[in-house]
C-alpha cells in the first residue's frame, strides 16, 4: 500500500500505471475524481464526480427501478455537471 486517501487506496502497481503509456485502472481514477473533489471545494458539490465502478454498473443495470433508485442517491437532480469515466 502506497497511499490510503478517503475511500481510495493506491498499491505500488497502481502508482506504476501512472508512467507514460500505461492505461489507467480504476483505482488511479477513482482518486483523481476525489482529488478533483477535494481540490474544489463548495464549487464541487453541484458535481457528481462518478467513479469508474459505478459507471460501469450503470451502463450495465437493466432494471429500470434500479437505475431510477440509483439516481436518487446520486442526487443527479441536484447537480449541474456530471463526470464519469468510459
Amino acid at each position: 500500500l502506497v497511499l490510503s486517501w478517503k475511500n481510495v487506496r493506491l498499491t505500488r502497481s497502481d502508482v506504476a500505471l501512472l508512467a507514460p503509456g500505461q492505461w489507467l485502472n480504476d483505482q488511479c481514477i477513482t482518486f483523481y475524481l476525489e482529488y478533483l473533489a477535494k481540490q474544489h471545494g463548495a464549487a464541487a458539490s453541484r458535481v457528481l464526480f462518478l467513479g469508474a465502478e459505478t459507471a460501469f454498473w450503470l451502463l450495465n443495470e437493466e432494471d429500470e427501478e434500479d437505475l431510477a433508485d440509483a439516481a436518487e442517491g446520486l442526487e443527479l437532480r441536484e447537480k449541474d455537471l456530471f463526470i464519469c469515466p468510459l
